[in-house]
């Protein structure tokens, strides 16, 4: 008996001594999610609800329609803003065939004005040469007459018909001056004309553009009272909302829950945590409503481990490995526990160490309490 004591002695100091345990840390709270983070449907306007496609558990693609409010004061608005853009449209359309009109008629005006100008510069240059042949007629006519040699009615018929002559190129001047100023006054008024219809179109293109910026806001009005899916996915939470039921800006409608991998997001107590855990460690996921015992965990690795406090807890995500044989069906939301190996040591040490905790502070048993071996 003595030496079957001895040799039991013998065998637990050597395990004591030279085998090897896992420590784990154990999390506070768990919880499967998306990889990709789930999506809070909100409105961004207030109103009364006329449809409501939401289902939990529905699957949804980007772009769906799942809750459409009430719009029909904005629509009546819109069609109403839209009616009067078109007016504008066609007033302005109007006054810009005026306007082409207007610059034809003074462009055509322009060129008969120029034209009857360049006859009456010809006229008054043949009467202004008239006139100065006839005077000078005259004034031979004149010295001849002193002299003698001519009658005095001839005399006389010369210096009347240089009069005549000098009166007729003064009415062609008189004539030119006024198709200028007539010219003038025309090319005036149509340019004025032309900057009336200017001013017109510009105040009405202004009315426009407040009429288009009012059509791009009731658009969007519009569109904000249909709450689509941002993303694809399905439906993980609804609010009851039935046809006539009113909500308010920002009021949460549900959330949409993504396709693709799941993760574990943990929560562990600083001491736990920090110095301690590490992205690669490898872990065990135990599910609430799978007993361990019958449906086994599933193998997880710490992917990041957060280095702030939040609400007296770390974050810790953690990767779930591939398996072929397992038998939990994993789902987003679905809680549990984790537990990660954060070193291997011998049970004298591990002994030593709690022994050392206990008669330390006893605040720091904590971590050796939620740190279990196997």
């Amino acid at each position: 008996m003595l030496a079957g004591a001895l040799v039991l002695l013998g065998a637990w100091c050597a395990w004591m001594l030279l085998a090897r345990v896992g420590v784990y840390a154990s999390s506070r709270e768990a919880r499967l999610e998306a990889a990709r983070s789930s999506h809070v449907l909100q409105t961004e306007v207030g109103g009364v609800v006329k449809e409501n496609r939401l289902a939990l558990g529905a699957r949804v693609a980007a772009g769906d329609p799942l809750v459409v409010l009430d719009a029909a004061l904005s629509q009546a608005d819109l069609a109403r803003e839209r009616a009067r853009l078109q007016g504008f449209e066609r007033q302005i359309a109007a006054l810009r065939s005026g306007r082409g009109s207007e610059r034809t008629g003074q462009l055509s005006s322009a060129a008969e004005v120029q034209a009857a100008i360049t006859q009456a510069r010809t006229r008054l240059a043949e009467a202004e040469s008239a006139a100065r042949f006839a005077e000078d007629e005259a004034s031979r006519m004149a010295t001849l007459g002193r002299s003698g040699t001519v009658a005095t009615l001839e005399v006389e018929r010369s210096a009347a018909e240089a009069r005549q002559r000098r009166l007729a190129a003064v009415a062609r001047r008189d004539e030119l001056v006024l198709l200028e100023r007539e010219g003038a006054t025309d090319r005036s008024d149509r340019q004025s004309g032309i900057e009336r219809i200017e001013r017109e179109i510009a105040e009405l293109e202004g009315d426009a553009a407040a009429s288009r910026a009012a059509i791009a806001r009731l658009d969007r009005e519009i569109a904000l009272r249909t709450i689509r899916a941002p993303i694809g996915g399905r439906v993980g939470e609804v609010t009851e909302l039935r046809p006539g039921s009113v909500v308010t800006a920002a009021a949460r409608l549900g959330s949409i829950v993504p396709d693709g991998e799941l993760r574990m997001v943990a929560q562990f107590a600083p001491q736990t945590a920090f110095g301690r855990l590490a992205p690669g460690q490898p872990a065990q996921l135990r599910l609430a409503g799978f007993p361990w015992t019958q449906f086994g965990g599933v193998p997880a690795r710490v992917l990041t481990v957060g280095s702030e406090v939040r609400d007296g807890l770390v974050r810790v995500e953690l990767a779930i490995e591939p398996s072929s044989s397992r038998r939990i069906p994993l789902q987003h939301g679905l809680p549990g526990s984790v537990e990660v190996e954060v070193e291997r040591v011998t049970p004298a040490a591990l002994l030593a160490r709690t022994v050392g905790l206990w008669l330390g502070d006893s605040s720091d048993a904590a971590v050796v309490a939620e740190g279990a071996t196997r």
